[in-house]
């Protein structure tokens, strides 16, 4: 039983390292042509954060790259949220990998799934992506 045990550790492992290899930020990337899943970055370079929107969130970079969060669903009070927080499998952010926004509503902790990460130029490309996705008519 013990030889099983271990094995299937081996191979979790396998595939979590597979996982965290697949998600690497792209390099160069002006968010122009790109998929939503080929933008990653590493929640340890994050300056900071800015909501938009109640299901948007603008987070820049130390090293100047800037970002587009969208979450899983409308969260009301995120545009005045505090203490925002990000966690993701090693250390990485990107579209549908399990990472989630964490803030504060409150005084209680408010945990969001973070299903879509795309790349910007500036703040304003930012704010032009969210309002072009929430005035978009069913």
């Amino acid at each position: 039983m013990r030889t099983k045990t271990r094995a299937g550790a081996w191979l979790l492992s396998l595939v979590l390292a597979a996982s965290g290899v697949a998600c690497v930020s792209t390099p160069g990337a002006g968010g122009g042509g790109q998929t939503a899943g080929d933008t990653c970055f590493d929640i340890r370079r994050v300056a900071t954060f800015t909501p938009l929107h109640s299901m948007f969130v603008y987070v820049a970079l130390q090293d100047g790259k800037q970002y587009v969060l969208t979450l899983d669903s409308i969260y009301p009070s995120l545009p005045y949220a505090v203490g925002i927080t990000l966690s993701g499998s090693f250390h990485q952010v990107c579209s549908d990998v399990r990472a989630s926004l964490t803030f504060r509503e409150f005084g209680r902790l408010v945990r969001c799934r973070v299903v879509r990460v795309d790349e910007v130029a500036n703040k304003l490309a930012a704010q032009e992506l969210v309002q072009e996705r929430t005035s978009k008519q069913p």
